[in-house]
């Protein structure tokens, strides 16, 4: 019973050590290469999942395009990091409704998600679910949309990580159009990780005197 009771109370201390020490992402910045996919989700809404996956169309090659991401990150929590991106890339970007342009134009969004980490920095690699919403132009049109994805972070040392999600993009307003994203990158932290407090303990009291010399305090 007294070893159950010793076991106990090491494992209590044992988490409370743990839970104390923070893994907050500091801010940092990420440059990513890029891919969109607009042909393929609209396949898919059209024909069907099975159809496209059966006519061996998923995310083609004919159908990606290629960007450029910067991100700025910073950690709210051990668990959860906020992602600011801007994504650019050349497209024929299916506006709903309006006709579709005759050769690649400009585009570009920016977006803020949370990544709501499964496990905190200090591990080698890190599965995160990202929520959010982001907004698009593309020559004259503007429109919102909201990302939904999973990804991974790989680290490399305390500052740098490597990063990579996946994306569907689900349109908030009538000219966004459902897509799919994707981007890998060098994500580097330049701000000092918070460390856990720790409190000195207080100097031991002086010795007494001996005032009168005669060897006794």
């Amino acid at each position: 019973m007294k070893k159950l009771l010793m076991s106990f109370t090491c494992a209590i201390v044992a988490a409370g050590a743990f839970a104390q020490t923070d893994h907050i992402k500091p801010p940092s910045f990420g440059v990513h290469f890029s891919v969109f996919d607009f042909a393929t989700a609209a396949k898919i809404r059209t024909n069907g999942l099975a159809s496209v996956i059966r006519n061996n169309s998923v995310t083609s090659y004919d159908n990606v395009r290629k960007g450029l991401s910067l991100s700025y990150l910073q950690g709210v929590s051990n668990n959860v990091d906020f992602t600011g991106s801007i994504s650019t890339t050349s497209v024929q970007y299916p506006v709903p409704g309006k006709p579709l342009v005759a050769v690649a134009a400009f585009y570009v969004e920016a977006t803020g998600v949370a990544n709501i980490k499964l496990l905190p920095d200090n591990f080698c690699v890190v599965p995160y679910i990202t929520a959010g919403v982001g907004a698009s132009k593309f020559e004259g049109y503007y429109s919102a949309f909201a990302p939904l994805g999973l990804g991974l972070q790989f680290k490399l040392s305390d500052d740098v990580f490597i990063t990579a999600n996946t994306q569907y993009r689900v349109p908030i307003t009538e000219l966004a159009a459902y897509h799919f994203f994707g981007n890998i990158g060098v994500v580097h932290s330049y701000g000092k990780k918070k460390e856990p407090v720790v409190i000195a303990p207080p100097p031991p009291p002086p010795a007494p005197l001996d005032t009168d010399n005669d060897g006794i305090a």
